[in-house]
Formats: C-alpha cells, structure tokens, sequence
C-alpha cells in the first residue's frame, strides 16, 4: 500500500508541473511528498523514481534531475550559481564534430555545459 501512495503522490508532482523544460532534483521531490504528508527515505524515492516509465533522469556533477521528457542524445546548459537547467540547441555543424567524435571512441549520449544563465550573469 505504501509504495502504491509513494507511486501515486510522485506522478501527481510531476503531473501539477508538467512542462517540458521542468527538472526536478530530490530535495524539491521530498518537500512536495512531504505536502502530502509522506516522508520516505532518499532510498524509496530513488527506487520509485527508477520504476517508473515515463519519469527519466540525467545526471549533472552527481545530482541526479528528473523529467517527464526524455532528454538523452542532447545537451543541456547548467547555471553553476542557480542550478538552472536548459536544453541547448545547437547547430548541425557542431552536432556533426559532436557525432565524428563518437565514431572515434568518444560516449556523447548526453553531456552538460557548465555557465551562468542570464539571470544570473
């Protein structure tokens, strides 16, 4: 039953904030859950979190983020003062050096940039 509420209370915070450009780190994960009076442990909500399909993370200097949108194979800039996180776009000129360096041995699933966001500068 409980992992049922845990399921539950998890799809219903990402479902309140659905956009596209959410990323979702733990702590704001557990202040939300905690709204609802649930108080897992870090281990349970990771588990959860893992077990759900349409929930997907990517991982940024140890912190992992989740979304409702699967952000593999692209790259994402990271505010190093807010943790602000966005998918970059960048031009087919760089996606082609990008792909010549994964025919040579390099992994590039996904990688993050590390700046400041306009907020911030």
């Amino acid at each position: 039953m409980y992992k049922t509420e845990l399921n539950q209370s998890i799809q219903k915070i990402f479902d309140d904030f659905d956009s596209e450009s959410l990323f979702l780190d733990f702590d704001f994960i557990a202040r939300e859950l905690a709204k609802y009076s649930i108080l897992p442990n870090k281990t349970s909500i990771y588990r959860q979190l893992d077990l759900m399909d349409n929930i997907y993370y990517f991982q940024v200097n140890k912190k992992r983020y989740w979304t409702k949108v699967d952000h593999k194979n692209h790259q994402h800039i990271c505010c190093k003062k807010c943790n602000k996180i966005s998918c970059l776009n960048l031009n087919k000129s760089t996606l082609l050096a990008i792909q010549s360096r994964i025919e040579i041995g390099f992994e590039a699933d996904t990688f993050e940039l590390m700046s400041t966001c306009k907020k911030c500068r």
